[in-house]
């Protein structure tokens, strides 16, 4: 049988796919588009070539990507590649939420004038684009943070600044609560930002 050689372009990796993803667009695109391929967006696996034009990667790098080595990083050997391939699409989704649609800075552009630009809501706290998102208020000083999670509010205060302002509240208690110690947790501070992660 005759070994299929495939050859990256010239600004392209080839990786041997270690763990991918599946994301929530892809079961939907699924059963509400009627797609009937599912190729996922993320994955993580070691390089086995690189393009002409690449200089940042080599053979034998672990990398996590968008599917077509989209946007590929370098990941440490102590992260596995299933907790890489976790991170692509929804620390994407989180970024351009916070930094591009919501015009926050990012987290490299905060100045002092920028800083405490909060407070800012975040629905969906403790899914994965809600914590990446809550992760990068944190590092952008998008503070007060409160977040609304559910049956993760422990990990969800565990990744927020308390000394900040910043409170996690759980949705089960229902909406009358929720919104009453949102109330509380702004102090008189108006809310002009939220950002919905559940959907």
């Amino acid at each position: 049988m005759k070994e299929l050689m495939i050859s990256p372009g010239p600004d392209e990796l080839l990786v041997c796919v270690m763990a991918a993803a599946a994301n929530p667009k892809d079961w939907k695109a699924s059963e509400q588009l009627g797609f009937t391929s599912n190729p996922g967006d993320d994955m993580a696996g070691i390089v086995e070539a690189v393009g002409s034009d690449v200089l940042e990667f080599k053979p034998g790098d672990h990398v996590a990507a968008l599917h077509r080595a989209s946007h590929p990083m370098e990941i440490s050997e102590k992260t596995t590649f299933e907790e890489a391939a976790a991170v692509p699409l929804a620390a994407m989704i989180a970024s351009l939420a916070l930094f591009r649609h919501l015009g926050f800075p990012a987290p490299w552009d905060v100045t002092s004038e920028t800083s405490a630009s909060g407070p800012h809501l975040i629905y969906g706290a403790s899914g994965a684009v809600g914590a990446y998102a809550v992760q990068l208020a944190v590092k952008a000083g998008l503070y007060p943070i409160i977040a609304i999670a559910g049956r993760s509010s422990n990990y969800v205060q565990s990744i927020i600044d308390p000394s900040k302002g910043d409170k996690v509240l759980d949705y089960r208690e229902g909406l009358h609560a929720v919104v009453f110690k949102a109330k509380e947790a702004l102090g008189g501070k108006v809310l002009y930002h939220a950002f919905d992660c559940t959907l």
